[in-house]
């Protein structure tokens, strides 16, 4: 029994983590899907700017739309075009303007999504870097655990009651069966014995009193004969 509560406690709760594994990887997935659309639809306007002959460091127009971009988005804490050196050439924000940051070195607590702008040539001309917090994330992550666990706890609890419950009724159904079986055996009475036992009791009584009765009496005489 005890071996019983524990698989279904154990089924439970890898039913339980697999669940909280797919939503994880899917609210993941939505953010930086959503992002993606956003980085696209900006390297896309870029690289047209500049298809027209409006270099990556004379696109002033961009400022604005950045920081456009970040106030509809929370999760987003800024979006710069970096050059091909480092340089911020435009960001949503303006303090970041102009700071020589490595695109590619990543900084702590913040998530990076990188497209790279290229040329008609297909040079790599800059970076578009959207940085976004990773705090949010991390606080749904928790509140995702904790309601997984506050669902998957009272039915582990309930799975192990019931099923122990299940199986101790079976258990008691098989037993009382086997005693019924042993008890009927015992006695003589079980179907196969009795009906049997029953045969070569009329048999005996056919050949010692030689009783016309039953299936083995002589056949009658013809007559005349």
């Amino acid at each position: 029994m005890p071996l019983f509560a524990a698989i279904v406690g154990f089924a439970v709760a890898l039913g339980a983590y697999m669940t909280y594994s797919s939503i994880m990887v899917s609210y993941r997935n939505v953010i930086e899907s959503r992002l993606t659309v956003v980085a696209e639809q900006l390297v896309s306007a870029i690289e047209t700017a500049q298809s027209l002959g409006i270099p990556l460091s004379e696109q002033v127009t961009l400022p604005p739309v950045l920081a456009a971009q970040v106030r509809s988005d929370p999760i987003l804490m800024s979006i710069d075009l970096h050059a091909r050196d480092g340089r911020i050439l435009f960001s949503s924000d303006p303090v970041r303007t102009g700071r020589a940051v490595d695109p590619v070195e990543p900084e702590g607590g913040v998530l990076v999504l990188r497209r790279d702008i290229i040329n008609d040539l297909g040079v790599t001309a800059g970076v578009l870097l959207l940085r976004y917090d990773e705090a949010p994330i991390a606080h749904e992550t928790q509140r995702i655990a904790r309601a997984t666990r506050a669902t998957a706890l009272p039915v582990a609890a309930l799975a192990v009651v019931v099923g122990s419950v299940g199986v101790l009724v079976i258990f008691g159904l098989m037993r009382r069966r086997a005693l019924r079986r042993g008890e009927a055996l015992a006695a003589g009475t079980a179907e196969p014995i009795a009906a049997t036992r029953a045969r070569l009791e009329a048999l005996e009584r056919l050949l010692a009193d030689g009783s016309a009765d039953g299936p083995f009496a002589p056949a009658p005489a013809e007559p005349g004969r």
